[in-house]
């Protein structure tokens, strides 16, 4: 029964990942938005209720504060302070449908994350990494497919160009992770194929800022491989300068 509720829980992870994929559904006041909001709580809560389905099966989780877990749940308590303490904590807690970024669906996302970090292995995130990847295809394609249509502000079914980016930028580094990382061949051409249609979504798209935060976040990493991968001192100290001139720039430009 582990077992089973173990890939059920997989299954509805994996089925989350085709939330950028709704379309807009006329029948909302925020077509684009809302409809992804809600499939996000109903499925989370299906997750979260197979999680504690297990423990009452007896299954067992080996739970260790990490400084991820401790971030999130810093950034957690922050915004919950800020719910209780602001001008209209009604508002902060539940949101809106044209927004769907209250205090409630911080905290199904909290627990969400709880969950995978908790149950999942290695293997699983390179599953729903590679169902990314394939979503991230088909979401690029939606975009081309609408890209004149005023409805769809240039960002296919995620209805704006900067959700479209931002989406983007997410599944340019997680397809570059399976291109590295793994070693199932399949899941590397997959990969491949989705940064494809990925970097293509990006060029054509008006997202400014995931294509500045792209080139950025590959200067960053092959920094922090030159920093610690590699054992030649002088190109280290000429990594540690380089990083600590763009710092200094940055803050001046700033």
């Amino acid at each position: 029964m582990r077992t089973i509720l173990k890939n059920l829980i997989l299954v509805f992870t994996c089925l989350l990942m085709f939330l950028p994929f709704i379309p807009p559904l006329g029948n909302f006041f925020f077509p684009f938005v809302a409809p992804k909001g809600f499939f996000f709580l109903f499925l989370s809560e299906i997750i979260i209720f197979l999680f504690f389905l297990s423990l009452a099966f007896g299954e067992k989780v080996e739970f260790k504060i990490s400084p991820l877990f401790l971030a999130v749940f810093l950034y957690l308590f922050i915004l919950t302070l800020s719910c209780l303490l602001g001008p209209d904590p009604s508002r902060s807690f539940w949101s809106k449908p044209e927004r769907m970024s209250g205090l409630l669906v911080h905290f199904h996302l909290f627990l969400f994350f709880l969950v995978v970090s908790l149950v999942f292995k290695i293997e699983d995130f390179e599953k729903i990494f590679g169902v990314v990847a394939l979503v991230a295809i088909f979401v690029t394609f939606s975009f081309f497919a609408h890209k004149t249509e005023e409805m769809y502000r240039g960002g296919g079914f995620l209805g704006n160009s900067s959700f479209f980016g931002t989406y983007l930028l997410f599944c340019f580094f997680l397809c570059l992770w399976l291109l590295k990382e793994r070693k199932n061949e399949f899941l590397k051409w997959v990969a491949a194929f989705a940064l494809f249609w990925v970097v293509l979504g990006l060029f054509f798209s008006d997202a400014r800022a995931a294509k500045v935060s792209v080139v950025f976040g590959l200067f960053l990493i092959l920094c922090f491989y030159f920093l610690f991968a590699q054992k030649n001192k002088a190109l280290k100290i000429l990594t540690a300068s380089l990083l600590a001139f763009s710092f200094l720039a940055g803050l001046f430009l700033f």
